[in-house]
């Protein structure tokens, strides 16, 4: 992604730490493996959360300010992006 000189991120969080296993048998994001991605991205705009399961958006939300990562963003659910 940095080759490619991208801004922004969107990059899916479906679960919360405590369901790491889950995560990576489904091929997905906890805030703790997300939280190296983000590190690594050196676009300087906003990095969107997307794809969280909706039982646990709250968690992951409170899992997610842990990063202290000022980009970082949870995409509004309903929101388009134009490319």
């Amino acid at each position: 992604v940095n080759s490619l000189g991208a801004r922004n991120l969107l990059i899916e969080c479906a679960f919360p730490n405590k369901l790491s296993k889950l995560a990576e048998d489904s091929y997905h994001l906890i805030p703790e493996i997300l939280s190296g991605q983000i590190a690594n991205f050196k676009g300087d705009g906003t990095v969107y959360i997307i794809n969280t399961k909706p039982a646990f958006l709250d968690e992951v939300r409170e899992e997610i300010k842990g990063l202290m990562d000022s980009r970082v963003k949870f995409f509004p659910v309903g929101d388009e992006i134009r490319i």
